[in-house]
């Protein structure tokens, strides 16, 4: 995982070389209210035992997960990757990752439990992922700002003239997506009233992770792009 997320209760040990005894540490003895105490403050010969101890235990970072890039039947290199771009959104727990891949771009989401130790990690084609983003983007911001202006008939804790906001500027989106070739209207139309459903129903799960995530796997599955 990126950006150095590491647990608070994994802890990981390297072993020491065999010339490397903890028993033989030489602490600096300091008086300490009239008593001397031994403290491991000093590395001068013993260095290596010294940088061992001060090292370990350390946090071991649980999550190595990655993906494997090839080009054709080789291994692709850090500098077949660029435009890279990551947003952390603390309050979800949410990573937005993308990046582009032999002109191709990706676009990654990768999300934790709160309470759970549960990992999970979506990657829309490009279409999809700037689709579910716009929704997101687009649907909740007007849907939020109408509401909050102009909303006056309540159900399920939001107002029915936000979420009927929030659906044009996503029945918007989804005709500026066909125009420019991304998607089918088939497929857009679907997305846009699941984004808009998931908006308006009470959901346990932040707004801004469950439209993406929802309307990408409904375009998805169907079929997704031209």
């Amino acid at each position: 995982m990126p950006l150095c997320t590491m647990s608070q209760w994994g802890w990981h040990t390297t072993p020491h070389s065999a010339d490397v005894d903890p028993k033989n540490l030489r602490l600096t003895n300091y008086d300490t209210h009239g008593r001397m105490v031994g403290y491991h403050t000093s590395s001068e010969g013993q260095t290596e035992l010294f940088n061992w101890l001060r090292e370990n235990p350390h946090r071991l970072h649980l999550g190595q997960i990655g993906f494997l890039l090839a080009k054709g039947d080789a291994r692709a290199n850090a500098s077949d990757i660029s435009d890279v771009t990551q947003e952390l959104d603390l309050w979800s727990g949410t990573l937005h990752s993308r990046f582009t891949f032999s002109g191709e771009e990706v676009s990654v989401k990768t999300a934790v439990h709160p309470d759970y130790d549960l990992l999970a990690v979506e990657i829309f084609p490009r279409p999809i992922a700037a689709a579910a983003l716009g929704f997101t983007v687009l649907g909740d911001s007007f849907a939020a700002l109408v509401g909050k202006a102009w909303g006056r008939h309540r159900f399920f804790g939001k107002t029915f003239e936000g979420t009927a906001a929030g659906l044009i500027a996503c029945l918007l989106w989804s005709w500026f997506l066909v125009a420019t070739g991304f998607l089918t209207w088939p497929v857009a139309l679907a997305g846009a009233l699941v984004a808009s459903l998931v908006e308006m129903l009470p959901i346990p799960l932040d707004d801004n992770l469950g439209i993406t995530l929802f309307s990408g796997y409904v375009m998805k599955l169907l079929g997704g792009t031209p």
